[in-house]
């Protein structure tokens, strides 16, 4: 049964700290420079915690110093998840606006203390946002993990216009890795999201195959948010020609899981 007191900022915000003593290992390879950002970010989030009968719900996205600047609804929620609004800009200034951190209050500890961990993973993962200019329009392209995705200024609020379609094999690396952090602090079995056994022997095989077996620099390379370098890792001698394939393929594995 779950303690009452895991449901607290101060629970959580322990939690991160774990997590980020444990990524600071020099085994990890990040830099110094990744570090301190994980460090500035590790303080700078909204925090909820949804009820399993939670229905329709106002998310209130907020600034660095607290102002309100956006509201969602999300419907019918009952997941955990991190939400992330792009920058505004307001009277020429541009404004960052805080993720928010969603946890479901799990009755199972090891349930919830292995949600926390995977969405906390989701969290840090979470790049720069990078301004460009392109034929007199304004952009911004952000990276979470190995998701990417381009929003467009053009009418003043930014709207996505382009991604890379990786979210599924997003979620899954996010697990694994969740699930290999949890293991080194915790010391105990992780409650993993995703059903299928498969795709964690595939990552395995991968870095055993072309990363001689070190899983700690791989989840380093997943935070420093490196799509390249997993890339190589993870489509090198074996059968999927891209990433978009390798996507397909399990998502496809996922749902047939679930229908069974």
């Amino acid at each position: 049964m779950v303690n009452n007191n895991n449901f607290s900022e101060t629970y959580i915000k322990k939690t991160m700290q774990d997590i980020m003593l444990e990524l600071k290992n020099p085994e990890y390879s990040l830099s110094e420079g990744k570090i301190t950002f994980l460090n500035s970010k590790s303080s700078n989030f909204l925090l909820s915690f949804i009820d399993s009968m939670s229905n329709n719900r106002q998310i209130v996205f907020k600034d660095e110093i607290g102002n309100l600047y956006h509201v969602d609804m999300v419907k019918n929620n009952t997941q955990s998840m991190v939400l992330e609004h792009p920058p505004l800009t307001i009277d020429k200034k541009t404004v960052n606006i805080l993720p928010t951190i969603l946890l479901r209050k799990f009755s199972n500890e090891d349930v919830f203390l292995s949600t926390t961990y995977h969405e906390i993973c989701h969290f840090l993962s979470i790049g720069d946002w990078v301004f460009f200019e392109e034929e007199g329009c304004t952009y911004v392209k952000h990276t979470s993990g190995i998701a990417e995705r381009t929003y467009s200024y053009n009418d003043g609020e930014p709207s996505q216009v382009a991604s890379n379609k990786l979210d599924f094999l997003n979620e899954l690396l996010n697990d694994w890795i969740a699930m290999n952090l949890y293991g080194s602090i915790q010391k105990k079995e992780y409650r993993r999201i995703y059903n299928n056994p498969e795709f964690y022997k595939y990552i395995d095989t991968s870095i055993q195959r072309n990363l001689n077996g070190d899983k700690k620099a791989f989840i380093g390379l997943y935070f420093s948010n490196s799509l390249k370098y997993i890339e190589s890792i993870l489509l090198e001698k074996n059968a999927f020609g891209n990433l978009h394939e390798l996507n397909r393929y399990f998502e496809d594995k996922e749902k047939d899981v679930l229908e069974k």
